[in-house]
Protein backbone atom coordinates (compact mmCIF):
# COMPACT_ATOMS: atom_id res chain seq x y z
CA UNK A 1 0.00 0.00 0.00
CA UNK A 2 2.98 2.42 0.70
CA UNK A 3 4.52 1.69 -3.02
CA UNK A 4 1.01 2.52 -4.17
CA UNK A 5 0.91 5.67 -2.18
CA UNK A 6 4.55 6.85 -3.16
CA UNK A 7 3.33 5.84 -7.02
CA UNK A 8 0.58 8.53 -6.53
CA UNK A 9 2.80 10.96 -4.92
CA UNK A 10 5.24 10.75 -7.78
CA UNK A 11 2.53 11.62 -10.51
CA UNK A 12 1.27 14.37 -8.16
CA UNK A 13 4.84 15.96 -8.00
CA UNK A 14 5.49 15.25 -11.63
CA UNK A 15 2.14 17.28 -12.80
CA UNK A 16 3.15 20.25 -10.45
CA UNK A 17 6.13 20.33 -12.18
CA UNK A 18 4.51 20.67 -15.61
CA UNK A 19 2.13 23.11 -14.81
CA UNK A 20 4.17 25.31 -12.75
CA UNK A 21 7.32 25.45 -15.00
CA UNK A 22 6.10 24.05 -18.12
CA UNK A 23 2.53 25.50 -18.67
CA UNK A 24 3.44 28.63 -16.71
CA UNK A 25 0.14 27.88 -14.18
CA UNK A 26 -0.59 30.95 -11.02
CA UNK A 27 -1.19 29.27 -8.14
CA UNK A 28 -0.34 25.74 -8.45
CA UNK A 29 -0.86 23.60 -5.42
CA UNK A 30 -1.09 19.38 -4.30
CA UNK A 31 -3.99 19.90 -1.82
CA UNK A 32 -2.89 16.53 -0.40
CA UNK A 33 -4.59 12.97 -1.29
CA UNK A 34 -8.03 14.27 -0.52
CA UNK A 35 -10.25 11.97 -2.91
CA UNK A 36 -11.50 8.91 -2.25
CA UNK A 37 -10.28 6.51 -4.66
CA UNK A 38 -12.75 5.72 -6.87
CA UNK A 39 -13.69 2.30 -8.75
CA UNK A 40 -11.32 2.82 -11.49
CA UNK A 41 -8.51 3.13 -9.46
CA UNK A 42 -7.58 -0.42 -8.74
CA UNK A 43 -4.81 1.23 -6.72
CA UNK A 44 -7.12 1.80 -3.80
CA UNK A 45 -5.19 4.59 -2.42
CA UNK A 46 -6.73 8.12 -2.14
CA UNK A 47 -6.04 10.70 -5.20
CA UNK A 48 -4.33 13.72 -5.01
CA UNK A 49 -6.10 17.56 -5.75
CA UNK A 50 -4.11 19.50 -7.45
CA UNK A 51 -5.42 23.27 -8.60
CA UNK A 52 -4.43 26.08 -10.16
CA UNK A 53 -5.26 28.72 -12.44
CA UNK A 54 -3.89 28.76 -16.14
CA UNK A 55 -3.64 32.47 -16.27
CA UNK A 56 -3.48 34.17 -13.00
CA UNK A 57 -6.67 36.07 -13.93
CA UNK A 58 -8.30 32.61 -14.89
CA UNK A 59 -11.09 30.52 -13.13
CA UNK A 60 -9.22 27.57 -10.96
CA UNK A 61 -8.92 24.36 -12.17
CA UNK A 62 -8.88 20.73 -10.60
CA UNK A 63 -6.78 18.49 -12.05
CA UNK A 64 -6.17 15.00 -10.63
CA UNK A 65 -3.46 12.94 -11.39
CA UNK A 66 -3.27 9.13 -11.95
CA UNK A 67 0.03 6.88 -12.87
CA UNK A 68 -1.05 6.11 -16.71
CA UNK A 69 -0.92 2.00 -15.50
CA UNK A 70 -4.29 2.94 -13.85
CA UNK A 71 -6.97 1.10 -14.91
CA UNK A 72 -9.59 3.59 -15.95
CA UNK A 73 -13.04 2.68 -16.89
CA UNK A 74 -14.88 6.27 -17.95
CA UNK A 75 -17.88 5.18 -15.93
CA UNK A 76 -16.91 5.50 -12.61
CA UNK A 77 -15.70 9.48 -13.36
CA UNK A 78 -18.94 10.20 -11.63
CA UNK A 79 -17.13 9.41 -8.19
CA UNK A 80 -14.70 12.01 -9.07
CA UNK A 81 -17.24 14.65 -9.83
CA UNK A 82 -18.83 13.78 -6.11
CA UNK A 83 -15.24 13.77 -4.67
CA UNK A 84 -14.73 16.82 -6.02
CA UNK A 85 -17.88 18.71 -4.54
CA UNK A 86 -17.25 17.42 -1.42
CA UNK A 87 -14.44 19.22 -1.29
CA UNK A 88 -15.36 22.38 -2.81
CA UNK A 89 -16.09 25.22 -0.22
CA UNK A 90 -17.92 27.77 -2.29
CA UNK A 91 -21.40 26.13 -3.43
CA UNK A 92 -21.30 28.20 -6.37
CA UNK A 93 -18.29 26.97 -7.68
CA UNK A 94 -19.95 23.49 -8.99
CA UNK A 95 -17.36 21.24 -10.78
CA UNK A 96 -18.14 21.12 -14.55
CA UNK A 97 -14.88 19.61 -15.58
CA UNK A 98 -11.99 18.33 -14.33
CA UNK A 99 -8.39 18.00 -15.72
CA UNK A 100 -7.45 13.59 -15.61
CA UNK A 101 -3.71 14.39 -15.86
CA UNK A 102 -2.19 10.57 -16.72
CA UNK A 103 1.97 10.70 -15.98
CA UNK A 104 3.70 7.34 -17.21
CA UNK A 105 7.21 5.78 -15.79
CA UNK A 106 8.74 8.56 -18.41
CA UNK A 107 7.25 11.52 -16.96
CA UNK A 108 5.35 12.61 -19.73
CA UNK A 109 1.98 14.15 -18.80
CA UNK A 110 -1.10 14.32 -20.99
CA UNK A 111 -4.29 16.08 -19.89
CA UNK A 112 -7.71 15.09 -20.66
CA UNK A 113 -10.56 17.17 -19.96
CA UNK A 114 -13.29 15.05 -18.36
CA UNK A 115 -16.65 17.24 -18.23
CA UNK A 116 -19.44 16.13 -16.37
CA UNK A 117 -22.85 15.12 -18.02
Amino acid sequence: QHMKAAVHQTAAAQVLRDLRDARRWADVRDNGAVLEAPAFCRDSVPLHLVSGRPTPDGRPESVVPVPASSLIDTAQFESVFAALRRFTTAPDEVQQHFLLALVDAESTVVYYTITNG
